[in-house]
């Protein structure tokens, strides 16, 4: 068992002479604004290095990276033991250097705003501009696959490159995070999209723009779970709803502009304006980050940091997690589905994730740590943000989709129409966190977005190629209520059913899970389309100036529809070919928002009410506290 404070203080008085008694309150002091583990650790301190005044004993050397990683109740002793004596006067001076070493924790209440409030601002432009780009090419993509005169295929890998390698590298930059800290990954990240949107930029071919968007994508995923695996560590859990809200409303932002920008500049500028708009935000973020974002820092060596990595962890999900998402992004679309071409990388995909769920079990320091799907409420969460991601992706993408297709509308038009889905989806976000913030209770926002994303995606079906205006504005209210909901609330159950040194890895998990969530849902919707289209299409006669032979050139044939000399009998014909895969699509999604809130019934109302900040919390908490630490020791009140 653990000392209490009534102990800890007895042992101090009694091994410490006279002379530092006065730092030994100092230390009790500090223990009232620290956590049990941290009271532990101080307590073995003391007694590692100070001579026993009646028997000469000491504690005997303790493995501190040992206590860090097992149960502390388990490996902490509740009595001091033998070791050699040692000089009182480099007692002395060792004490103040452990002290020195290990600052405390303070309250939120003391942080330095100032510098708390500007690096919060660095993490929310990363994650704006990481989610903007996401979405900003799907409108502009015909006019893109035109000017470069890209082939189907090639059309297809510039839409999912990005998706694709932002899933596979985001549980890489989480884990290496861990090791080597947040910010020298989330450096890393930033290199590579900015070196990825000057090559889409600059690309004067289908292969180099697709080359560009999968660079992009790899530091983009890492980018968006980075920004809020570090919110989870300069935050405590008590404060933490709210920040994630509004960070989750930069995301949703992004996603939601994404779409009206690229419109903006394909008609209007240029189309190469989709990569450059990257590099003047994240210059912003460049700026900020290396001034406010000071974060904690692992001193130890880079060999026994790269002795931690899971190298074979990371080659099963590489090679797996590839494997499988590509069957599911072609199959039924450039393969199908009997096919050996999308059978035989779905399967062998399977088999490996597989593997890399059972290998997970033994390496020192694994990708996906088994104890993070340990309770029911915290598995269900990440259940829930893998359908959110299908049901956000499946909403951004489809309903432009629709305004396009089975309206007719112009690009930039089309974003436009998806305003009342942009109002009520970015507000959402941060009205659910307030409302979390204040009632200290998440089950009921996750319940309420979950019926309104399945009322919402059931009143979608009734759109058609003939639905006005204010019908299909309406509609778009409960879906984006509900997945703006859900976009804060299902973050806050995993941090609250989390230890504080798993707080950041969790993070990243779950937006690893909305990540492929949301590349199963374009694979999946992009699915249901081709084959719903096509086998609506061969019902159909079409005169012989319709150059329709098949679903894969559906995307790029809608800009012509409005250009054809064909009847209005044929024209709506064409029109209904779009509405009615889509409408399809609206049913699934309403499928799935059931079987999410039917999943959330089972998950638990946990505390919100810890104080702990993460592992690698800002610097300026830990000069904060020491400031207030030396004040106490001179007699005088703390900042």
């Amino acid at each position: 068992m653990l000392p209490n404070m009534d102990n800890m203080q007895r042992h101090l008085y009694v091994i410490l002479s006279t002379h530092l008694r006065e730092r030994a309150i100092a230390i009790e002091t500090r223990t009232r604004q620290t956590s049990k583990f941290e009271v532990a650790k101080i307590y073995l301190v003391e007694m590692s290095s100070q001579p026993s005044a009646k028997d000469g004993c000491t504690t005997s050397a303790i493995d501190f990276a040992r206590i860090d990683e097992e149960d502390e109740d388990a490996i902490l002793p509740a009595t001091p033991l033998p070791a050699p004596e040692s000089d009182p006067n480099e007692t002395e001076d060792k004490i103040d250097d452990k002290i020195d070493e290990e600052p405390p924790l303070p309250a939120p209440s003391k942080r330095n705003r100032f510098h708390f409030a500007l690096a919060f601002t660095a993490l929310s432009v990363v994650a704006f501009t990481s989610a903007l780009d996401a979405t900003i090419l799907a409108v502009a993509l015909p006019i893109v696959t035109e000017k470069l005169k890209m082939t189907t295929l090639e059309a297809f890998w510039a839409g999912i490159s990005f998706l694709l390698s932002s899933v596979v590298f985001q549980p890489l930059h989480t884990a290496m995070s861990d090791i080597f800290g947040r910010k020298a990954i989330l450096y890393l990240c930033i290199l590579f999209f900015v070196a990825g949107s000057l090559i889409v930029g600059l690309a004067q071919s289908a292969e180099v723009l697709i080359a560009g968007r999968t660079i992009q994508g790899i530091g983009g995923g890492g980018i968006e779970a980075l920004a809020e695996i570090i919110l989870t560590d300069i935050t405590t859990l008590k404060e933490r709803p709210k920040y994630i809200g509004i960070l989750g409303l930069m995301w949703a932002a992004g996603s939601i502009v994404g779409p009206i920008i690229g419109g903006v500049f394909a008609e209007y500028v240029t189309w190469r304006w989709i990569a450059w708009i990257n590099l003047p935000l994240m210059a912003v973020a460049m700026i900020l980050i290396p001034l406010f974002l000071t974060l904690a820092v692992d001193k130890s060596s880079v060999r026994s940091k790269l002795k931690r990595v899971d190298y074979m962890g990371m080659a099963l999900l590489i090679v797996g997690l590839t494997s499988f998402v590509l069957a599911l992004c072609w199959g039924g679309q450039l393969f199908r589905w009997n096919r050996w071409q999308t059978i035989f990388p779905l399967v062998g995909g399977l088999v490996l994730l597989a593997v890399l769920a059972r290998y997970e079990k033994y390496p020192r320091e694994p990708i996906f740590k088994y104890r993070l799907f340990a309770t029911w409420t915290s598995t269900l969460a990440f259940f829930g943000s893998f359908i959110q991601g299908i049901l956000i992706w499946v909403l951004v993408y489809y309903l432009v989709l629709y305004f396009q297709g089975a309206l007719q509308h112009a690009p930039l038009q089309s974003a436009i129409d998806a305003f009342p889905l942009m109002f009520t989806l970015t507000p959402s976000a941060v009205i659910c966190a307030v409302l979390i913030d204040k009632t200290r209770r998440y089950l009921w926002t996750i319940w309420l977005g979950w019926v309104l994303c399945t009322v919402g995606f059931g009143t979608m079906i009734l759109l058609d190629n003939k639905t006005s205006r204010g019908v299909y504005s309406i509609v778009q209210i409960a879906p984006g209520l509900g997945t703006g909901f859900l976009l804060s609330a299902l973050a806050v159950p995993v941090q609250a059913a989390m230890s504080v040194d798993d707080a950041g890895l969790a993070m990243g998990t779950q937006v690893f899970f909305r990540a492929v969530g949301a590349l199963v849902g374009v694979a999946f919707g992009s699915s249901v389309f081709t084959n719903e289209f096509s086998r609506a299409l061969q019902q159909i006669k079409l005169p012989p100036n319709v150059n329709l032979p098949d679903a894969t050139d559906a995307v790029f044939f809608l800009t012509s529809i409005d250009t054809l000399d064909i009847s209005a009998e044929t024209r709506s014909q064409l029109l209904h070919l779009y509405a009615d895969p889509i409408r399809l699509i609206w049913i699934v999604a309403t499928g799935l928002a059931g079987v999410g809130l039917i999943s959330s019934l089972f998950m638990k109302e946990l505390t919100l009410e810890r104080e702990e900040l993460g592992r690698q919390a800002l610097q300026v908490h830990e000069a904060k506290s020491k400031s207030s630490e030396d004040s106490m020791e001179n007699g005088s009140p703390g900042p």
